[in-house]
């Protein structure tokens, strides 16, 4: 009695697929095929079809997949962009704060208000900051396992 016998192969194109193959087969079930396969998708980040005994497939897209390093660096430069914009809500406030103190009567109330929302910028920079530190932290995490 033979058994189903399963191939990984890759097309011109650079798609990776799971076929179902008798003679040629490197793998005992489709299990073993699927993972081996979808391991070689990722490295390669290229498309998997995984045929099925019939006629058809599944396709599964691993184009836009990012690796660990990549992760980090885009958890790197979100840091750096939240410092400076930490940076940058720090200056307004300052600004703002100088304004309301020069402000005359009839100009304080706009300018109170401009300085609320400076104040405002800043508490939310300072939380953005802090979750792109969480974040960066955790990738850095990743890579390190």
């Amino acid at each position: 009695m033979e058994t189903n016998r399963w191939s990984v192969e890759r097309d011109k194109k650079g798609f990776i697929h799971v076929r179902l193959n008798q003679k040629t087969g490197n793998f005992k079930t489709k299990a073993e095929a699927i993972d081996m396969a979808r391991k070689m998708a990722k490295g390669n980040r290229t498309i998997l079809r995984i045929h099925s005994d019939k006629s058809g497939y599944d396709v599964v897209d691993y184009t836009s997949i990012q690796t660990s390093n990549e992760i980090f660096d885009k958890t790197l430069s979100d840091v750096k962009l939240a410092r400076a914009e930490l940076t940058v809500a720090k200056v307004e406030k300052q600004k703002r704060k100088v304004e309301l103190k020069a402000a005359h009567e009839t100009e304080r109330y706009i300018a109170k208000r401009k300085y609320e929302l400076a104040k405002e910028r800043l508490k939310k920079s300072k939380m953005n900051l802090r979750n792109a530190l969480k974040n960066n932290k955790r990738a850095l995490k990743t890579i390190q396992d």
